[in-house]
């Protein structure tokens, strides 16, 4: 056998000696349970109630961030308001009542909500006021919206008095130790994508003769976790799912939308 075979040979059995060593040394680390590798940890909060809502949802998989920081995420079943596309506060508010165990559909939230529609006489555009009304109708996409008091409201005639805690004005991380953290996710105001707020349209409220000034860009989303970096939510709109936002941006459009948040803490039976 020439040299160059040999050395061939013997470079072929090295290579095959070291296969088996490393073969070996991964069995041993799996048995006796060494991390392969290093993956961040999460406190994920599980759901109050296993039941799975009879209507068609889109369901979301848990989505834990890419950050080496621990976090609370609360799994929650998810709805989109593909179908109500200015409905935002009436879909986040059905994920909050779902997941506390509310049997109820979005049928029942909007059947329950006081909504006007503007009118315009004389040339003179007349709406309401949305901490009293939800401006526009549920179903049409040219609606506005309604503010915290609107789904407090409600929630009340759902599920009664004390369970319904109306946190307008409460700072955020205020919310994430006395709610998020204790698995009650929020129903939060801001901004669709947390974009900046515009001058929306601007109104006549009829009962009154005041002036009402929309802002343009409102969203109402459901505030489910934390960590350094971010705060997550299930954003309805356009099927985000759980989705980060900054926390300074979101700290900044939550005060331009006035600090509105509504929680519902009681179980549902």
């Amino acid at each position: 056998m020439g040299s160059v075979k040999k050395f061939f040979l013997f470079l072929t059995m090295v290579v095959f000696v070291v296969d088996i060593v490393l073969v070996i040394l991964y069995v041993k680390s799996k048995e006796e349970g060494e991390p392969i590798i290093n993956v961040p940890t999460y406190d994920v909060l599980p759901p109050l109630f296993s039941e799975i809502p009879t209507e068609e949802t889109s369901d979301v998989s848990i989505w834990q961030p890419d950050t080496p920081d621990k976090g609370v995420i609360i799994n929650i079943e998810y709805y989109n308001q593909d179908n109500f596309p200015t409905f935002c506060e009436g879909v986040t508010t059905l994920m909050a009542l779902r997941y506390m165990g509310y049997d109820v559909t979005i049928d029942d939230i909007i059947a329950k909500v006081p909504f006007y529609e503007p009118k315009t006489v004389g040339g003179k555009l007349y709406g309401e006021d949305p901490n009293l009304f939800f401006v526009g109708h549920p179903r049409k996409s040219d609606a506005r919206g309604c503010y915290a008091p609107v789904v407090e409201k409600l929630l009340k005639e759902i599920a009664g008095e004390d369970a319904v805690h109306n946190i307008t004005g409460m700072e955020i991380e205020d919310i994430l130790t006395q709610y998020i953290n204790k698995g009650i996710p929020v129903i939060f105001w801001a901004t669709m994508g947390m974009a900046e707020p515009t001058e929306g349209t601007k109104w006549t409220i009829e009962r009154t003769g005041e002036t009402f000034i929309w802002k343009g860009r409102e969203h109402c989303l459901l505030l489910a976790g934390s960590d350094s970096k971010s705060y997550y939510f299930y954003d309805p709109q356009n099927n985000k799912g759980i989705i980060a936002y900054d926390r300074a941006i979101v700290e900044k459009r939550y005060e331009q939308m006035g600090k509105m948040a509504v929680a519902l803490v009681k179980k549902g039976k």
